[in-house]
C-alpha cells in the first residue's frame, strides 16, 4: 500500500494547530483533531512553499507571544474573506499575545470577543497616541480627526457630525438612494453581461452618495480611489507614494471647504461650517480632517463592504434566495454580513493604556499598546455559534462590524441604509446574478488595511 505522505503527486492541505505549528497533510486523509486547514487544497510544492513563507519561527506560540518575545504580525497576508486559523486558538486563551508589527511599538493583540470589548469600552485605553511611536501596520500613523482623539474633543466632533447628519436626514435620502441604485442597475442591464460589480456598481454607488452628501462634483469621483488606497496602504505603496496621495487629498478638501465657506449650500460641509449650536463650531483643521474621514469612510470603506457583501451573496445562493423571497429579512442579513465579513484585513487602530490594567490574565502596563482584531472577535465561538458560517437567521448579538462604543462608525446609520438599499435592489432586479469566474479566482487587494475585491466579474 502506497504511503500517502510519500506521494507528492496528490493534493495536500496545510494544517495549523493551536500552537501556530504547521503540517502538510494529504487531502485523502481525515484531518486530525486539534488541527485546522490554513491553505489548500493545493499541490505538495505549493503547500510546502506556503509553509516556508509563513512558518518562520518553529517555537510554539505558548513560548512566544510574551512581553520579551513578541510574535511577528500580521501572521500572513489575508486570503479572500478567510480567517487565519491561529485566531481560533487565540480566542480560547485568557491571555493576549504579544506581537511585533511592521511599524512602531510592540503591542498586545486582543483576539477574543471579551478582550476586544474590554479594550474598546474601558476608558483607561486611549486613542491619544501622539507621544508614542504608534503600533501600526501603515507607514504613517493614522490619527486623522476622531480616529485619533479621546473625549472631550472627540465627543465635541462627534456631536457636530451628528447634528449635520441626523437620522431624519438619512431617512430623507432613502428615496434618492433607491432611485440612484435603480439607475445603476439600468446601466448594467443596458450594457449587458459580464460586468465588474466593483467598478460598475459598488464604487459608483458610494461615490454618488459621497458626492451628494459633501457637495462634490460627480466628475471629481475618479480621484477618490487613489487617495483611499494611499490612506489604507500597508505595503502596496511606498511611504513617499502615500504622502503624495494624502497631500493631494488634503489640498482638494481644503479647497472644497474654502468654496463652501464662500458659497454655502445644503451639503454636510456647509452644515458643519454653520452649526445651529455655537458650541459645535469647528476650527479649520478640525473641519478639514473631519471632511477627509467622511470621504474616506463614505466612499472607500462602505464601497468595499458593499463589494464584499455582494461576493458573499453570490457564493451563498441559498441565503440570497431566502433574502429575495423574504425582503423583510434584509436588515438582519446586513447585520450578519457586517459580522461575517472581516473588513479589517488584520487589526484596527492601537489603544494605549493610561494606567495598569488587567485584561483577562494579561497585565497591561501603563504605556502599553493594544491592537484589537474586530474580525477575530466577530468570529469568536464563545458568542457566535458556528461563527464561520454565513447565516442570516442567526440570533442577533452585538458585533464589531461598524466598531463599538465611542469609536463606532459615526456614519453607521447611513452605511446600513446604503447596504440595505443597494443589496435589495440588486438581488431583486438581477435574480439570476452569479459570478462570471470561479470564486477562488476573484482577485483581492493586497497590502491594505481593508479587505476588498479588486474586481468582481458577474453575469446574469
Amino acid at each position: 500500500m502506497t504511503n500517502p505522505f510519500a506521494d507528492h503527486s496528490r493534493d495536500y492541505w496545510v494544517l495549523c494547530n493551536a500552537e501556530g505549528q504547521y503540517s502538510l497533510w494529504p487531502t485523502s486523509l481525515e484531518i486530525p483533531k486539534g488541527w485546522q486547514t490554513a491553505f489548500g487544497p493545493e499541490s505538495w510544492q505549493n503547500c510546502l512553499d506556503n509553509v516556508e513563507k509563513n512558518w518562520t519561527d518553529m517555537r510554539p506560540l505558548s513560548l512566544l507571544g510574551q512581553r520579551d518575545c513578541p510574535v511577528p504580525y500580521p501572521f500572513r497576508e489575508y486570503f479572500a474573506l478567510d480567517m487565519d486559523p491561529i485566531y481560533t486558538s487565540l480566542q480560547q486563551w485568557d491571555e493576549m499575545l504579544r506581537i511585533s508589527v511592521p511599524y512602531g511599538d510592540d503591542a498586545w493583540l486582543a483576539s477574543s470577543y471579551k478582550h476586544v470589548k474590554c479594550v474598546m469600552h474601558d476608558t483607561r485605553f486611549s486613542r491619544e497616541t501622539t507621544k508614542y511611536d504608534e503600533a501600526r501596520l501603515t507607514p504613517i500613523p493614522i490619527r486623522t480627526s476622531v480616529l485619533g482623539m479621546d473625549p472631550p474633543d472627540h465627543k465635541r466632533l462627534r456631536e457636530a457630525l451628528a447634528a449635520a447628519l441626523t437620522p431624519r436626514h438619512v431617512e430623507q435620502m432613502k428615496p434618492w438612494i433607491s432611485n440612484m441604485t435603480e439607475q445603476l442597475i439600468d446601466d448594467l442591464v443596458a450594457q449587458g453581461p459580464p460586468a465588474d460589480l466593483v467598478e460598475q456598481f459598488a464604487l459608483p454607488f458610494t461615490g454618488h452618495i459621497t458626492c451628494e452628501l459633501m457637495g462634490i462634483p460627480l466628475e471629481d469621483r475618479p480621484q477618490f480611489k487613489a487617495w483611499c488606497d494611499g490612506f489604507s496602504s500597508t505595503s502596496s505603496l511606498t511611504q513617499e507614494e502615500v504622502e503624495v496621495r494624502m497631500q493631494a487629498m488634503y489640498a482638494y478638501i481644503t479647497e472644497l471647504v474654502g468654496r463652501r465657506r464662500e458659497s454655502p449650500s445644503d451639503d454636510i460641509i456647509s452644515k458643519l461650517l454653520r452649526p445651529e449650536d455655537k458650541r459645535l463650531e469647528l476650527s479649520e483643521i478640525e473641519l478639514i480632517d473631519l471632511a477627509t474621514i467622511l470621504l474616506l469612510a463614505g466612499y472607500d470603506s462602505t464601497g468595499m463592504e458593499l463589494a464584499n457583501a455582494i461576493f458573499v451573496l453570490l457564493t451563498h445562493p441559498e441565503q440570497t434566495q431566502l433574502m429575495r423571497e423574504q425582503p423583510k429579512l434584509m436588515p438582519q442579513a446586513v447585520q450578519e454580513l457586517l459580522r461575517y465579513i472581516p473588513i479589517d484585513a488584520h487589526v484596527t487602530f492601537a489603544r494605549y493604556a493610561t494606567e495598569e490594567v488587567e485584561v483577562g490574565n494579561t497585565l497591561v502596563r501603563a504605556g502599553d499598546a493594544i491592537l484589537a482584531s474586530f474580525p477575530s472577535a466577530n468570529h469568536d465561538p464563545a458568542l457566535f455559534e458556528d461563527p464561520h458560517t454565513f447565516n442570516i437567521m442567526r440570533p442577533r448579538k452585538p458585533n464589531f462590524g461598524l466598531g463599538t462604543g465611542i469609536h463606532s462608525c459615526a456614519g453607521k446609520l447611513l452605511a446600513i441604509v446604503e447596504l440595505e438599499v443597494a443589496l435589495s435592489v440588486l438581488i431583486r432586479r438581477l435574480p439570476t446574478l452569479r459570478l462570471a469566474i470561479p470564486a477562488e479566482e476573484v482577485p483581492w487587494q493586497p497590502g491594505s488595511l481593508l479587505r476588498s475585491t479588486l474586481k468582481l466579474p458577474a453575469e446574469w
